[in-house]
């Protein structure tokens, strides 16, 4: 009876009669003319209740910290599992994932909670065809304020729901595209008698890229600040005539170079490379492995073998007075920083 098309939004409003026909014929009528089609929400305008209330629903997540198929493996089959899902799309180059559930089986939050419990950082960016909007709301003092920021947003048509925070100074609204948009939320703020502003870069996609970005860079900065110095004990100087004598110097029973060797991989192995260690032994705990896994496992091995074998040369000593024991700790400290490099360097080409 009615047809909306809104250009920008990607989105149309279509109203018809239920008793002529389905909104599989809607979907069939814009796929035939070419285009790909997809159902967002179904309202009954005419009251009571509507079986297509049931309709599945699409959520889009946004996941950073995948960075290979296998991540995106184990996160397609981790949401697959949950009851209500009936179909999961994970994209690893744009970081997203498309689920299609039943909201009266599971909620879009459940699906966070899932994808972060792998863990992987996840936002929603939309559900059932809403799309969430962060604004910076500056005046609020307590919380009669956030609650008349909070009815000024629920009042703009088109709002489906609204939270404010007074700690943080700033609102969340969930909002339909094809009504209202930022520029209303904005202006509902100020009518209510705050200055607000819109996060758009904190709730953009490019925002999470480089604050991903940065964040490799500061691992990669302090990585370099250990693996440097243990790379020259262990390759260089060694190779320096007159420094074999200071580097053997006896501390406490063990060779200078092993305590500095040893001191310098600690912070790269269990501080710098943590998130290696947290990622693999989630992964471990739902029997699957990943390249995290990988890099514990190799890291782990080096650096454990490195210090049982200083320890047994140390307490134990060998029957060979000049036997010098063997270690690796500059294989865990230079494979957790090539691998933060790579890291980086793959963020950095994504933009």
């Amino acid at each position: 009876t009615k047809v909306q098309v809104a250009l920008l939004q990607h989105s149309a409003e279509v109203h018809y009669n239920a008793a002529v026909a389905c909104t599989d014929d809607l979907v069939s009528a814009v796929d035939d003319c070419g285009f790909d089609c997809k159902l967002l929400s179904v309202h009954n305008l005419s009251g009571g209740a509507d079986p297509q209330d049931e309709r599945p629903q699409i959520a889009r997540l946004g996941i950073t910290g995948m960075t290979c198929a296998a991540c995106s493996g184990s996160v397609e089959r981790a949401l697959q599992a949950l009851p209500g899902v009936m179909r999961v799309g994970v994209s690893l180059p744009t970081g997203e994932a498309e689920v299609t559930h039943q909201p009266s089986s599971i909620t879009a939050e459940a699906l966070v909670a899932a994808v972060e419990d792998l863990g992987f950082d996840a936002r929603l960016v939309s559900k059932a065809g809403l799309e969430c909007c962060s604004l910076g709301v500056q005046g609020m003092t307590c919380s009669a304020c956030s609650s008349a920021v909070e009815r000024a947003l629920c009042a703009v048509p088109g709002v489906s729901s609204a939270a404010v925070s007074v700690l943080a100074g700033r609102a969340e609204v969930w909002y339909d595209t094809s009504v209202t948009g930022p520029r209303a939320f904005l202006q509902a703020v100020d009518v209510a008698g705050f200055v607000g502003s819109l996060l758009a870069a904190e709730s953009s996609k490019g925002s999470d890229a480089a604050a991903e970005l940065a964040e490799w860079r500061n691992l990669l900065s302090m990585a370099l600040v250990f693996t440097i110095p243990v790379f020259l004990l262990a390759m260089v100087l060694p190779m320096l005539p007159g420094t074999e004598a200071v580097l053997a110097a006896p501390v406490f029973g063990f060779r200078l170079d092993e305590l500095l060797k040893w001191g310098l991989a600690t912070p790269v192995q269990f501080w710098i490379g943590w998130r290696f260690h947290k990622a693999a032994f989630k992964a471990l705990r739902r029997g699957v492995a990943n390249m995290d896994v990988l890099v514990a496992l190799g890291t782990g091995a080096s650096y454990g073998y490195s210090v049982i074998s200083i320890l047994h040369h140390r307490f134990v000593h060998h029957t060979n007075v000049n036997y010098t024991p063997t270690d690796f700790f500059e294989t865990c400290a230079m494979l957790i920083t090539v691998i933060i490099l790579g890291k980086y360097l793959e963020c950095a080409a994504k933009g």
